[in-house]
């Protein structure tokens, strides 16, 4: 498919038909190439830890972590105590790439992107909040030229173990300031609801982004658990779109949850 006929069939649609066809064929790649296996055998061989346990840990959930104790009384919850806790919190390392397997999500983010990422003809990509890495080696796949940040220290160890079994080399970052020069584009998938004073990042992110490049994120900002009450407000557009055109970032279009903002400006 074109570039122009994958941006037409995807960020035009005319019901949510067409998510739910590319959640299904996602699901239907995980089970044809049995992911979940292979991503329980990868972390066992990292862990080493048999495939049955890596599978334990993953079903046992986040319930008996006391360590997620602090966001039951989000009023008092401080933006040093959540990142330390992103910091140290060791679950993502089984909950992150099995998650991903299960839907094959880092495939029908790409097919989510592909034609925006066709379009403006972008090559260099920053994975915000990259996780196990799994959306990064789907893009480097794709001949995309991809960088990691993410601040958790048991995932970035995995991350680097990953990339480096594989042979692949990747920009890794963990600190903002390390990032000199601007991407094309940061997708940030599942981040932004985690995120202590979310006007404060994008302060941060907005420079990190080429004028005329693009921010590419989620808006799941509801469901509670580990995610901030304080960002529940930017479920309402009328919230969230300021913090952007004030940052120098112009809406263009959504698809499902995804928002696709064009940096215009360096205010």
């Amino acid at each position: 498919m074109t570039a122009i006929y994958y941006h037409l069939f995807y960020l035009y649609p005319l019901s949510s038909w067409i998510n739910k066809y590319l959640k299904s064929q996602s699901s239907s790649y995980a089970r044809k190439n049995s992911l979940y296996e292979k991503a329980c055998r990868e972390i066992g061989e990292y862990t080493r830890e048999p495939v049955e346990t890596v599978k334990e840990k993953h079903k046992k959930g986040t319930g008996e972590n006391q360590a997620t104790a602090i966001f039951e009384h989000q009023n008092r919850i401080t933006s040093e105590s959540v990142e330390n806790f992103y910091k140290e919190y060791s679950y993502y390392l089984y909950e992150l790439p099995l998650w991903n397997a299960e839907r094959a999500r880092p495939y029908y983010l790409w097919r989510v992107i592909k034609p925006y990422i066709l379009q403006y003809s972008y090559k260099k990509i920053l994975d915000y909040g990259g996780g196990a890495g799994d959306l990064c080696l789907e893009l480097a796949s794709q001949g995309l030229d991809v960088a990691y940040y993410d601040i958790s220290r048991p995932l970035q160890e995995f991350v680097n173990w990953r990339f480096t079994r594989r042979t692949i080399h990747m920009l890794m970052y963990n600190d903002p300031e390390q990032i000199i020069e601007p991407f094309d584009c940061v997708v940030s998938f599942d981040v932004f609801e985690h995120l202590k004073d979310l006007p404060g990042r994008l302060d941060i992110i907005s420079p990190k982004i080429k004028k005329g490049g693009s921010l590419i994120f989620s808006g799941a900002f509801s469901g509670g658990s580990l995610h901030l009450e304080e960002n529940e407000i930017y479920n309402d557009f009328k919230a969230m779109d300021p913090l952007l055109t004030s940052r120098g970032f112009r809406f263009l279009k959504k698809f499902a949850q995804f928002y696709f903002y064009e940096k215009f400006s360096n205010p």
